[in-house]
């Protein structure tokens, strides 16, 4: 019977730490949310956490899209620089995409450059 206890803590504990870790890290992508949209290709784009100033930017890739990720949930205001420069303003929740489109939708043609 010892044997089977050894055996047994052996193989349970290695697996109670997994569980664990694999649930922390799950918790810890919950955590934040993200704001997605569209924009001017090549534009940047400053999201301003409203409660602390917290400035992240991030440049609009070439087919026009834009994903800032990994926010706290929270108030943000959001601009492109560029032609549409209005601030607009948005709250992110954990786990959630908010999405603001800051450029008119287009289709935009040959601009992204593929590596051949």
């Amino acid at each position: 019977m010892s044997r089977f206890k050894s055996r047994f803590c052996i193989v349970a504990l290695p697996l109670a730490v997994l569980f664990v870790s694999i649930n922390q890290s799950a918790s810890a992508q919950e955590a934040t949310g993200a704001i997605t949209g569209i924009g001017d290709p090549g534009a940047q784009i400053i999201v301003t956490q409203v409660g602390n100033g917290e400035v992240i930017g991030v440049v609009v890739k070439c087919d026009g899209s834009y994903r800032v990720k990994g926010l706290k949930p929270a108030d943000y205001e959001i601009v492109e620089k560029g032609p549409h420069h209005a601030v607009r303003k948005l709250s992110v929740s954990a786990g959630h995409d908010s999405h603001v489109d800051l450029a008119p939708a287009q289709t935009v043609k040959d601009t992204c450059r593929h590596n051949n």
